[in-house]
């Protein structure tokens, strides 16, 4: 799937920022309330004064207390409830997850969950995380009748680290179910996850532009075009970029040289954040025709660790678009290496 259209869910505990990541570009909201114990249902009250406020879907996490996914009787009833309250209200669907003492799918209470959510949809959250065998797990959800997603990590920490097992989840549930990739993803390195997993969607408390009280008013960062900028300057700025990812990079200024002429990079048509005077992110731009259009390709975006969080690819995005139009381009792409 192309990058453009990724949906891209922001997971929020206030309605100040659910009205945030709306503004800043979330496609969908998953609302949860104490995200510090994993996120608990939250209160019917901020749900009914955000709805009529925001344009966007809202999902909502049924979890009655913290702790383990295994819910008594007691327990379910409250699930159920909830569910009754959020839908009366006109919510867009449902985040909940039951499992077995076994830590397996808890499918009798899984059922009633979807039988009282219906029509509205269930996504499986990451207790499925907590499950041995998920590629088992994917296939008895299948035949759970409402549930349509399953929001995972991959049983690792973050979805980097759970790559592997996440493009083996993608697989699996084909069409019938999709896989929400979730685990540290943010709006700087998203681009580079969905380059591994390939997947519809994805999900993350950071995943658009970082709320604006974790952004730094006081730093003063300049975008320009990178003709003036040493290739040295530009590789060093690279593999600081990409020194905390899973896959490793060490590139060499030949080898990015050549690469980039082979990609038809121009320069001219790339940009590069700069904080007194260094290069601290770079928005890397091939130029040349396809399917009969003058087409953008981005090959290259990245941010040093120490600049994230400043809003710095987004402002990359709103530089370089206004020149691309002006330069005749027609459409924009992402390269995908496979």
């Amino acid at each position: 799937m192309l990058y453009q259209d990724i949906l891209k869910e922001a997971c929020v505990e206030t309605i100040a920022e659910a009205l945030e990541a709306s503004a800043q570009g979330a496609n969908r909201l998953e609302y949860c309330s104490d995200l510090a114990a994993d996120g608990l249902t939250p209160a019917l009250e901020e749900i009914e004064q955000l709805l009529p406020q925001i344009d966007i879907p809202v999902k909502v996490m049924i979890r009655p207390r913290a702790g383990d996914f295994c819910y008594d009787k007691k327990d379910l009833e409250t699930m159920l409830e909830s569910i009754r309250a959020f839908k009366a209200l006109g919510v867009a669907g449902f985040v909940t997850g039951p499992l077995t003492s076994e830590h397996k799918i808890d499918l009798e209470s899984l059922k009633l969950l979807a039988e009282e959510a219906a029509p509205l949809p269930i996504t499986f959250h990451k207790a499925i995380d907590k499950v041995k065998d998920k590629i088992a797990a994917i296939e008895e959800l299948k035949n759970i009748n409402g549930v349509d997603s399953i929001l995972s990590s991959g049983g690792a920490d973050t979805a980097l680290e759970g790559k592997d097992t996440l493009w083996e989840m993608v697989a699996c549930a084909g069409e019938d179910l999709v896989i929400i990739p979730a685990g540290k993803i943010t709006s700087q390195n998203l681009s580079h996850i969905h380059q591994l997993i390939d997947a519809q969607e994805y999900h993350g408390r950071k995943i658009v532009t970082p709320f604006k009280s974790q952004i730094d008013p006081n730093r003063k960062i300049e975008i320009k075009h990178l003709a003036e900028t040493s290739l040295a300057d530009i590789t060093e700025c690279f593999n600081q970029s990409f020194a905390d990812y899973i896959v490793k990079f060490n590139a060499t200024e030949e080898g990015l040289e050549a690469r980039w002429k082979a990609g038809r990079v121009d320069y001219k048509m790339s940009f590069g954040a700069f904080e007194e005077d260094q290069l601290v992110g770079f928005f890397i731009t091939g130029i040349d025709d396809y399917d009969g259009k003058r087409t953008a390709f981005n090959l290259a975006t990245g941010v040093i660790p120490a600049a994230r969080g400043q809003r710095i690819v987004q402002r990359l995005y709103e530089y370089a678009f206004p020149h691309f139009r002006e330069n005749g381009v027609q459409q924009c792409m992402l390269e995908v290496i496979v």
